[in-house]
């Protein structure tokens, strides 16, 4: 049954139009009717507000009434004014409407930074799912679009923007004067509303679906895969909400194929967790995944060092010392490598000859010692294996499959090095290689069983603690004859792990409710939350 709150809400909204706000609005003075409806929901806010009490909780009735008011204010200030514009101290109909600016970068968001701002669509009771608990102010989502111009100076910018979680709250100051104030809710879930300390309602499920947009981000699943090269340019380390420097950050991989948004349940685990969401802030990593191996894992490994010269210049940061990893699939694999010490292993698993006496450019051996030699990252303190395929799946060595290989387009900016080796001097190459087509340069064929990288790094220990979560779709069989239908068993279990955790479930379970909760679990273990 519909909750009061809700309907009483939308009802109020219904009142005055809802266009978008990327619409053409009224001018900055607003048209009669626009200022008349402004009056009207800012005097009723303020009903609404002064029937809180000061210094005690509030009855159900006075919280309903408060946050339909709000509904309403929001719905006329909208229709008024373009979110643009939403700054500083502005008269409207005799009324001094005031936007609180940001105090701590973290606690508040500037509607003037946003090109859309609209209101949770569980309160238009579109999506009954998304009902957000109870408590005070108006939820909404505040969009903030990418802007190539502003890269350099936004780094991890999503290039689908940011989607962030807010609540407004309106304080009146005075007869006809207002602070109106959009509560970031991903860093703090209560507020002062009439001199008391008050929850706040929120909505995380709606701004994490839409900054994982499917649609969006699933475009680059194969594409990426088919022709990397394409794609090369947008692949990248992704902050989808604000970077909160206390927060340790929860990097997600995603594997073949696929594309961040596989891990929006796993996000929500970590919204849906008050103490989660207190000490952690999801990133992902957006590759393409038909480049080999070791080109993705470079790729990320200096992502991710650009990331704490961006934002840990000095190396003070507790929280990015404590970083987290979680990765499904091939993406383990790219997640392993950055906490593995490659020495020579790695190396000798495409060249049998001393770098120094290849007979390759400066550019070529430069990109050779990216790849291929690597130490662990020490801020990295933890990792999840979802799925991982350490020692290959036998899948990639079917007829089928290594014809389907065939039309992965080779990364020719990342693979440069063995191609230019090949043509000069096939024989420093390891002549395991040669097994595979174009020497096994494709993600796909990096998966077989067979191939030198995945036996190399077999043979290299995880140097810090991790955790796996291992599929298993045939129930009573001894785990050596299981698999999740890609992947055995015997290919994601690893020796020394902290927790193995088998589910029962397929290859493709990121949103699987028991991979999600233990995915909680072991953040909840790292960050010391009983």
């Amino acid at each position: 049954m519909p909750r009061p709150y809700l309907l009483i809400t939308a009802a109020a909204m219904a009142a005055v139009p809802l266009t978008s706000c990327k619409a053409p609005l009224a001018a900055a003075g607003g048209s009669a009717s626009h200022a008349s409806n402004a009056t009207v929901a800012l005097a009723s806010a303020q009903t609404g507000w002064s029937g809180l009490p000061a210094a005690r909780p509030a009855s159900v009735p006075q919280q309903q009434t408060y946050n339909s008011a709000m509904g309403s204010l929001f719905a006329s200030l909208r229709a008024a004014r373009p979110v643009s514009s939403w700054t500083g101290t502005q008269s409207i109909d005799g009324w001094q409407v005031t936007f609180a600016s940001p105090g701590q970068p973290q606690d508040t968001i500037d509607p003037a930074t946003c090109t859309d701002i609209s209101v949770s669509p569980a309160l238009s009771g579109k999506d009954s799912r998304q009902l957000p608990p109870e408590g005070f102010g108006l939820p909404v989502i505040m969009k903030q679009e990418y802007d190539g111009r502003k890269a350099a100076s936004h780094k991890l910018f999503p290039l689908n923007g940011r989607n962030l979680p807010a609540t407004m709250t309106a304080e009146f100051t005075g007869p006809q004067s207002v602070t109106i104030t959009f509560h970031n809710t991903w860093t703090h879930s209560t507020a002062m509303v009439r001199g008391t300390k008050r929850t706040l309602a929120t909505d995380y499920r709606t701004p994490i679906h839409r900054s994982m947009d499917p649609k969006f981000l699933g475009e680059f699943s194969l594409k990426g895969l088919l022709r990397p090269d394409d794609t090369l340019n947008d692949a990248g380390l992704y902050v989808p909400f604000v970077y909160d420097p206390a927060k340790i950050p929860v990097v997600f991989v995603h594997g073949l194929n696929s594309d961040p948004h596989i891990w929006e349940q796993a996000m929500h685990e970590i919204a849906s967790d008050p103490a989660l969401r207190g000490r952690y802030q999801p990133w992902y990593f957006l590759y393409p995944t038909g480049l080999p191996i070791h080109g993705s894992a470079a790729r990320l490994r200096r992502a991710l060092a650009a990331a704490m010269r961006h934002y840990d210049p000095d190396g003070t940061s507790a929280a990015m010392k404590q970083m987290v990893l979680v990765g499904h699939s091939m993406g383990g694999i790219i997640s392993r490598l950055q906490v593995t010490d490659s020495e020579e292993d790695i190396y000798r698993a495409y060249f049998r000859r001393d770098i120094d006496k290849l007979f390759a450019s400066a550019d070529a051996k430069r990109q050779i010692r990216e790849n291929l030699f690597f130490e662990p990252n020490p801020r990295i303190a933890r990792v999840v294996f979802v799925a991982v395929p350490h020692r290959g799946s036998g899948l990639a060595d079917l007829r089928i499959v290594q014809w389907m290989t065939g039309l992965i387009e080779r990364a020719v900016r990342v693979d440069q090095f063995i191609t230019e080796i090949a043509r000069t001097a096939t024989g420093t190459l390891n002549p395991q290689l040669m097994a595979f087509k174009d020497l096994g340069a494709r993600s796909v064929q990096n998966l077989s069983p067979r191939h030198p990288l995945l036996l190399a790094m077999d043979r290299r220990p995880v140097e810090t603690p991790f955790h796996s979560i291992i599929g298993v779709k045939q129930a009573g069989k001894p785990l050596t004859e299981t698999s999740d239908g890609v992947v055995p068993y015997t290919s994601a279990h690893l020796d020394g792990a902290v927790s193995e955790h088998r589910v029962p479930a397929t290859h493709s379970c990121t949103d699987h409710p028991e991979v999600t909760a233990e995915i909680r679990r072991i953040l909840r273990q790292h960050a010391g939350i009983r």
